[in-house]
């Protein structure tokens, strides 16, 4: 194919201004939120269990993790489905660190078109968090946090399609392997993209978020023991005709400028160190893997079986 892949000017230029600034209310429209947490992992010997410990999806491998109550509002209020083209893994009575009881939704790895993000820094305490819009050591503000607005893609037979906004929410040193993956995302890609679609950021090329292949995990920082299972991206061969089918397109890149606008006072609800995010969210990695382990058995709602390594697209 030779034919180049256009987008307007302004939309381009206004999407890519609200990713690159530190753009840190609520917003007008529903966006379920999405929190990444760690994958379990382990390895057996036994190719049976090895197998059972892999169909565990995200309990295994880390993903992201979901309200189904903010699932069924966005679903309810427009006309949605559930967003096809993934394995979602479902679980009743999650409890939260809070200690309130939720059903959840967990999956390995999103489809998003990036739209927005906004960054803070938080205290390091458990009680009395306090907060502020940059790094400040002498304050303790030393956790980032950041949430990026996206559209959020299903995948179909017909290729993908537009579902609802979401907000991914990490914390820590998965701030930083967001943003890693979103780089990652660009450098792999950009040299056919900017081939068949020279004037087009990358945020409207449909990115895979989450984790892909064999399970991986790292230590979370110099010094600390403990460990996560970093953000990813998809690395493997992406095809011409699968980066084609990746473009968000025209209405959707639209949708994502009108979106922007709306988020206005939600992106700068952070700035002076504002806290408007629910209090019952978790930490990433302070969950009850006894639960999820169980709910990966039996009792869930799982629809279909991930490819680990094909495509996304």
């Amino acid at each position: 194919m030779t034919d180049k892949i256009t987008l307007s000017r302004e939309i381009a230029e206004s999407i890519g201004a609200a990713m690159e600034d530190d753009q840190a209310a609520r917003l007008p429209f529903d966006a379920p939120l999405f929190w990444f947490f760690n994958g379990k992992g382990g390895t057996s010997k036994d190719p049976r269990v090895q197998q059972e410990l892999e169909n565990r999806q995200a309990v295994h491998f880390g993903g992201w993790m979901v309200r189904q109550s903010d699932m069924i509002e966005a679903m309810e209020n427009n006309g949605l489905s559930f967003p096809a083209g993934k394995t979602w893994v479902k679980h009743d009575g999650y409890q939260f660190q809070s200690n309130s009881l939720e059903d959840v939704y967990h999956c390995r790895n999103i489809l998003v078109a990036p739209i927005a993000r906004r960054t803070r820094w938080v205290s390091s305490g458990d009680d009395d968090r306090t907060f502020s819009a940059h790094f400040d050591r002498d304050k303790g503000h030393t956790k980032s946090h950041v949430q990026m607005l996206c559209l959020l893609f299903e995948k179909t037979k017909d290729g993908l399609r537009l579902w609802h906004p979401v907000v991914l929410t990490v914390k820590g040193m998965q701030s930083k392997k967001l943003n890693d993956a979103l780089r990652t995302w660009d450098t792999v890609n950009k040299k056919m993209r900017e081939q068949i679609a020279p004037d087009v950021p990358p945020y409207f090329f449909v990115t895979p978020l989450g984790t892909f292949g064999d399970f991986h995990d790292e230590q979370a920082s110099p010094g600390y023991p403990s460990r996560i299972t970093p953000i990813q991206t998809f690395t493997g061969n992406i095809t011409e005709d699968a980066l084609r089918r990746s473009f968000v397109g025209e209405v959707a890149a639209a949708l994502m400028g009108e979106y922007l606008a709306k988020a206005q006072d939600w992106l700068g609800a952070w700035e002076d160190g504002g806290d408007d995010t629910p209090a019952a969210l978790p930490e990433t990695g302070g969950h009850n893997y006894n639960q999820l382990h169980q709910a990966a058995f039996g009792k869930t709602e799982a629809q279909g079986r991930s490819h680990y390594d094909e495509a996304p697209f």
